[in-house]
């Protein structure tokens, strides 16, 4: 008996694989997602937004115009505060009497630059205080020496001004002055001087009277109440200087007067006779090891 089996054409003869049809399986269709239509600004909020702007900024230049002209805001007190009194009352002749406007935009910077320009005062430091007080620091420049340029200035370790004056006012601070009247090398000679000065113990710093710097390099020192000349460098001043307080009273058991010693050699020194003795050595330069 003969079986018929019938296929259809569309039907594929060999099933496929369960897991390939899972391989290509599409997931449902996502629906598609609208974009929010974009707001656009019309022309009156963009005239409203200008003026705003613009109102913004006019009152800020109002607000700004009414603190600087504000009467309540001007510098009417000054206080100074100085431990030396001329420094404290040069200041306070420098800003007696000026007009220093308004406090919000006063120059402390400018003010800062003219009084350090002032003798005697090394630094300032100013600081505002509302509403109308401005408060300044003093920070006054220590003498050291004189020095001798067309008048006698007193100055500090950097040659920086501290009084003047017509004459010689007193010894309390040594005098140095220079052959050529300081016109060349006026910081350099001053730091020379200060270096050799603060090299020197108290006591033997207010023997000296007298720093004069010579035309050859060389400096001559005089001593209070002691005629002698010394002679010497920057080199060693104060080991040298000690050596010659220590030993004049034997140079001149054993020598007499002298016009000069010279001290710039190292363990040596070189004099020379005021006024020779028979019993003393003879004239001329002598050397003593």
């Amino acid at each position: 008996m003969a079986v018929e089996t019938k296929v259809g054409l569309n039907k594929p003869l060999v099933a496929p694989f369960p897991l390939e049809s899972q391989l290509y399986h599409r997931g449902k269709t996502q629906g598609v997602r609208l974009r929010p239509r974009r707001k656009t600004l019309g022309l009156k909020h963009l005239v409203l937004a200008f003026f705003l702007i613009i109102g913004f900024f006019f009152l800020l230049a109002q607000a700004y115009y009414y603190a600087i002209s504000c009467e309540k805001l001007t510098v009417k007190h000054v206080f100074i505060n100085c431990p030396e009194e001329g420094p404290r009352q040069t200041a306070e002749n420098f800003l007696r009497g000026r007009n220093l406007g308004n406090l919000l935009i006063c120059d402390l910077e400018y003010l800062r630059s003219v009084l350090i320009s002032l003798p005697g005062i090394k630094d300032a430091r100013l600081v505002k205080q509302l509403p109308d007080t401005l408060k300044v620091e003093i920070v006054p420049r220590e003498p050291k020496f004189y020095v001798f340029r067309g008048s006698y200035q007193l100055v500090d370790e950097e040659g920086k001004l501290v009084a003047s004056f017509s004459s010689l006012p007193d010894n309390n601070f040594p005098l140095v002055e220079d052959s050529q009247a300081f016109r060349e090398r006026y910081e350099e000679k001053i730091e020379t001087a200060w270096h050799c000065l603060k090299s020197l113990s108290p006591e033997s710093k207010k023997q000296i009277v007298r720093m004069t710097f010579e035309e050859d390099g060389k400096i001559s020192v005089q001593l209070a109440e002691d005629p002698v000349r010394i002679i010497i460098d920057e080199e060693d001043f104060a080991e040298k200087l000690t050596y010659y307080l220590a030993n004049r009273n034997k140079l001149k058991e054993l020598f007499g007067e002298l016009e000069y010693v010279d001290l710039r050699i190292k363990d040596r020194v070189y004099f020379k006779q005021l006024n020779p003795q028979p019993d003393k050595l003879l004239a001329g330069k002598k050397e003593v090891g």
